[in-house]
């Protein structure tokens, strides 16, 4: 196989994942997507090894020899997509998200000349400069990738005719665990366990806001996006199960909703770089402050919604939405590159040039051949012990994915199912892909 493309978050890069898959395909190559957490990884060492590996992030040794390896085993052409781009504002210069130590030597993605700079300060040579790939679905080419606002609204029985506000949450440290918070300390530059407690408490603050507008419009709706890491619990349950008009999806990108929306509503996410490309604004949520150190350095202008108050009267300020894309424009300019040509088409052309030469190869060999043997192993046990645990009764699964090591095996595997591309989800883009390129 030529190429395998590795994704993390099926609603953040499904659609640039498949879009790279069907490009490369035109072009007479083989890839092949899968969701990072797949464990079942022995046919990447073997039948289907690839010469080219395209990971969603690559933060420093360890993703090179336990994930990069871990996957494919020795392969010397790495490709990052480096899907988080954007900083905190104390993370200006340098970050633990920048590429350190051996993952240095792969090939790293820049959205704009900004990351661009940083990564060649910080030693990351083989970076480039192409472009966002996900922003190419809100450019000319791809204006019939998404559905209409009366297509989309059937699908879920929103009447179209009302208002409808789009939430965007960034609420995923609600599900995160003690353990995972540990590994968030080695990868990012802030508390994880303080935002852990703010994500709480504005989420339930934002909420009660929600059913409070609510109940007092009913010509409104409001449609709650999920942040990928985010798992279902009581109190969305309950709001779905109380207001008609309150939906909680995860189907489809945020792009798509952006498209459709009236009122588009962020607390925390660089999906305001969507609503910028879109040609939107979005209402900042924040019932609470959030400090610089945990802030990203694009909203230091946003006007900021601090009560309901404040939020009943932003709703209908379509100065405030201006307001707040143009706050924005200085950071997006230095962050993206939009010189009119299309990041996909950019990426491909050097991952053709990667398989084909062997100009960007990785210089050295950083793992023996028994340390990849060994996790390769690893894998397979896990990949194992799961297949054969869901023969036993539910209660039995239940009570082993609570302890220890298994709970974290299983914790992937769940994440796994809900974020893999089914057959059917990649036919239906393959289709659709098929059709804007007929019409090209």
């Amino acid at each position: 196989m030529d190429f395998l493309i590795i994704y993390e978050f099926k609603a953040r890069e499904a659609e640039t994942a498949v879009l790279l898959k069907y490009e490369l395909e035109r072009r007479g190559y083989t890839a092949e997507v899968v969701n990072f957490f797949h464990l079942n990884r022995i046919e990447y060492h073997f039948r289907k090894k690839p010469k080219v590996v395209i990971m969603p992030f690559l933060y420093n040794s360890e993703f090179i020899t336990r994930h990069v390896y871990g996957f494919s085993g020795r392969v010397n052409k790495v490709f990052n997509l480096q899907w988080e781009q954007l900083y905190r504002q104390e993370s200006e210069v340098i970050s633990k998200q920048v590429p350190s130590e051996n993952a240095k030597d792969a090939v790293h993605l820049c959205w704009g000349r900004q990351e661009y700079e940083r990564l060649l300060v910080a030693g990351n040579s083989k970076s480039v400069l192409l472009g966002h790939p996900g922003m190419d679905f809100l450019k000319e080419r791809f204006d019939k990738w998404f559905l209409d606002k009366n297509a989309l609204c059937k699908k879920y029985g929103i009447n179209p005719h009302k208002q409808i506000l789009f939430f965007i949450s960034s609420f995923n440290y609600i599900s995160v665990d003690d353990y995972q918070l540990e590994f968030v300390k080695t990868v990012d530059d802030f508390d994880p366990y303080e935002f852990k407690d703010l994500t709480i408490r504005t989420r339930t603050e934002v909420l009660r806001w929600f059913a409070r507008y609510l109940k007092e419009n009913e010509d409104a709706v409001i449609v709650y996006r999920p942040h990928p890491g985010e798992l279902s619990d009581e109190l969305t349950d309950k709001m779905e199960e109380e207001f008609d008009d309150f939906y909680v999806i995860r189907d489809y990108s945020i792009g798509q909703w952006i498209k459709v929306a009236d009122v588009i509503l962020n607390w925390y996410s660089t999906a305001a770089v969507e609503c910028y490309f879109a040609g939107k604004g979005n209402l900042m949520l924040r019932p609470y402050e959030i400090s610089d150190e945990m802030d990203y350095s694009m909203f230091k202008d946003v006007t900021k919604i601090d009560s309901y108050e404040n939020f009943e009267r932003a709703v209908n300020s379509k100065e405030m939405m201006e307001h707040n894309r143009n706050a924005v424009k200085d950071s997006i300019e230095a962050n993206y590159l939009d010189d009119g040509s299309y990041a996909y088409e950019n990426i491909c052309d050097l991952l053709v040039e990667m398989r084909n030469t062997s100009k960007y190869d990785m210089d050295k060999r950083y793992a023996s051949d028994c340390e990849i043997t060994f996790n390769l192993l690893k894998d397979t046990v896990k990949a194992l012990m799961v297949n054969t645990s869901r023969l036993l009764p539910q209660k039995i699964q239940d009570g082993i994915r609570r302890k220890g090591l298994l709970y974290r095996v299983f914790r992937d595997y769940d994440q796994y199912r809900a974020e893999r591309i089914t057959k059917k989800e990649m036919n239906r883009m393959y289709n659709r892909f098929d059709k804007i390129f007929r019409e090209l």
